[in-house]
């Protein structure tokens, strides 16, 4: 199995390795009485590194969908945490229904489990209110 080596790697280790370089030719300056600046510019080339970082794929998020009009959704209530609501999905049947709303329909002869949006909440389901609130939406 073969890596490729990202180039960044290769430009750091280029950059580390002339480093060393230059602490060497000090030395040397230092031990031989040598202008340090004027050896390193004349044995070393003075290319500038740059330094390429990782290319970065970019992944583009899609759009938000604009939001679905009361009119147009689904007309089942929901449960959502006891406040009740309206569902947000698309309606797409006849009885205007979203698609999982629609097998709860035909599963349960005709009911849903929290009643229709239009309807007045089941207090069984939903208790007396007392206890729970419920937030009716699209009426």
């Amino acid at each position: 199995m073969t890596t490729e080596v990202p180039e960044f790697l290769f430009a750091l280790l280029e950059q580390e390795l002339r480093k060393v370089q230059i602490d060497v030719l000090k030395k040397v300056a230092k031990e031989y009485e040598l202008n340090e600046d004027e050896l390193i510019d004349r044995i070393l080339p003075t290319k500038p590194i740059h330094i390429m970082p990782e290319r970065i794929k970019i992944v583009r998020r899609p759009a938000l969908k604009p939001p679905i009009e009361a009119d147009d959704r689904c007309q089942a209530r929901i449960w959502n945490r006891g406040r009740g609501g309206q569902c947000t999905r698309n309606a797409t049947t006849a009885d205007r229904l979203c698609r999982q709303h629609a097998q709860e329909f035909q599963k349960s002869e005709g009911k849903l489990r929290h009643g229709w949006i239009h309807e007045p909440p089941s207090i069984h389901v939903f208790g007396s209110g007392a206890k729970k609130s419920l937030h009716v939406t699209g009426i």
